[in-house]
């Protein structure tokens, strides 16, 4: 039996076969089989209140780190303070902070005559331009329970951006990237709200044989896509503000090269993050599959665009796109020129001669 395995796409052979596809520990010195309240940290928008996002913990996790990059507020200059709320599941709890110069706790809805609270504000307050840590405590008023985080200010090293992929395809839907900060030692930066970044396309040579094409994608704002971002993203959009999370679309096929730079004055020697992003036609190849044919036998493949929200069968062969034929079996001379398959260009058909399995590859020519 023979197998038509898989379908590559694009001018770089993309494979078409389509998959579907901080926070704190309790230690008590009480009793130690006494059950811990887990901590939720919640990492605010600049100046504090809405909470962005959400991290739990068990009794058996250890402590957790929460990192803020040391920003301009920090130093007397105009910028934004990055709050962070811890709350705890239950209990009540008295909040400290063994170095507050470095990082407050502020209790939130304290219980009237206890003195606790279930929730508490976190803010970097450091000014210093090094590491430095404090540790967050939370006491048990009934059981004598301590929770602990740790809170430190550090100055960042470095900054890269991140995103789940470096493909686009036309009229597909927009991709976020977003910049990750780290250290000197090459840890990773709890958060980055409320940090102004210059996102800009600039010209590239030439990569992979693809020529420069400038106009290839378009920054997004958050407001003119469906997508919901964090508060924060917001309220810098509403400014004329980028923060540390943006949205591109493809405008046409290309290569586009994306720059990222902090505009915090204290980071003006950080060196900018960049990307190189390629733009595709949306294009399918129908079966995309594997295939399980005799020899003697054919199947027939379609070029599918998706177009406007429609899919469109292309008309084959064309300038454009090219089928081709990857044989595995090797020859005596150890190339790959025994025939296990021919290919009828005109119709799009691939028919079983032999035993064994090759892949169907769709070449796009690119062309800007």
């Amino acid at each position: 039996m023979y197998g038509a395995r898989g379908a590559d796409v694009g001018g770089v052979r993309k494979r078409v076969i389509l998959a579907a596809a901080a926070a704190c520990s309790m230690t008590s010195p009480v009793s130690r089989h006494a059950r811990s309240s887990p901590i939720i940290a919640n990492g605010g928008r600049p100046g504090g209140g809405e909470r962005q996002a959400e991290q739990r913990t068990s009794e058996d996790t250890a402590p957790v780190s929460i990192m803020w990059p040391l920003t301009g507020s920090h130093r007397a200059e105009k910028s934004t303070r990055i709050n962070f709320t811890l709350e705890t599941t239950e209990g009540c709890y008295r909040w400290s902070s063994t170095r507050p110069e470095v990082a407050s706790i502020q209790a939130v809805d304290e219980v009237s005559g206890s003195g606790c609270s279930r929730r508490a504000v976190l803010q970097a307050l450091s000014t210093q331009p090094s590491k430095l840590t404090s540790i967050i405590l939370a006491e048990d008023v009934v059981t004598g329970q301590v929770l602990r985080c740790d809170a430190i200010v550090d100055i960042i090293n470095d900054i890269q951006i991140v995103s789940t992929t470096r493909e686009l395809h036309l009229e597909d839907s927009p991709l976020a990237l977003k910049i990750q900060a780290l250290d000197s030692e090459g840890n990773t930066f709890s958060t980055l709200a409320g940090l102004v970044f210059d996102w800009t396309l600039v010209k590239d040579v030439d990569v992979n044989g693809f020529s420069d094409s400038y106009n290839s994608l378009r920054v997004l704002k958050f407001s003119e896509s469906t997508y919901k971002p964090p508060g924060y993203i917001s309220e810098m959009e509403r400014v004329g503000k980028q923060g540390d999370i943006i949205l591109v679309s493809g405008m046409k096929t290309g290569h586009a090269k994306l720059k990222a730079k902090i505009q915090e004055p204290l980071y003006k020697d950080v060196g900018a993050a960049e990307v190189r992003l390629l733009i595709l036609e949306n294009i399918l190849l129908s079966p995309a599959h594997d295939v399980y044919l005799l020899a003697g036998t054919s199947i027939r493949y379609k070029v599918l665009k998706i177009r406007q929200g429609s899919i469109a069968e292309l008309s084959m062969p064309c300038d454009q796109y090219e089928l081709h034929l990857q044989n595995s079996v090797v020859g005596p001379n150890g190339k790959p020129d025994v025939a296990v398959s021919s290919l009828g260009q005109s119709i799009s058909t691939v028919t079983a001669i032999s035993w064994d399995h090759i892949n169907v590859v769709l070449i796009i020519e690119l062309s800007f």
